[in-house]
Formats: C-alpha cells, structure tokens, sequence
C-alpha cells in the first residue's frame, strides 16, 4: 500500500513539474511574439516611404511597358 502512495506523490510530482515546464515555455512565446510584432509596427513607416518612393519612380509609361 505504501507503494501506491510513493508513486502517486511521484505522478503528482511529474505533472506539476511538466505544468512549470509550460508555463515557461508559454512566457517565452509570448515576449517573443510581443519583439517581433515592435519589430513589425518599427518598420512600418519605412515600408510606407519605400512604397511612396517607388510609386513616385514609376510613371504611366513604364507601367505600360513593363507591367507588374
């Protein structure tokens, strides 16, 4: 009967420890995904001026011999 006991503290043991490990790993994720999405908003006025340069640098003409 002792045994039953030991091996169900250590499956108690286990699960809490596997919960710690999730938990962790959640949080990473999670800073992780708030970086890149600074990353994504930080770029975001770059893109745009890119984009209105190359607008700019296309005329009619060339859009009409070379179309995308």
């Amino acid at each position: 009967m002792a045994g039953k006991g030991r091996q169900l503290r250590g499956r108690i043991k286990s699960v809490q420890n596997t919960r710690k490990i999730t938990r962790t790993m959640e949080l990473v994720a999670t800073s992780k995904l708030k970086r890149a999405q600074d990353r994504v908003v930080a770029a975001r006025p770059y893109a745009e001026a890119l984009r209105s340069v190359l607008a700019d640098l296309v005329t009619p003409e060339l859009a009409e011999r070379f179309p995308l």
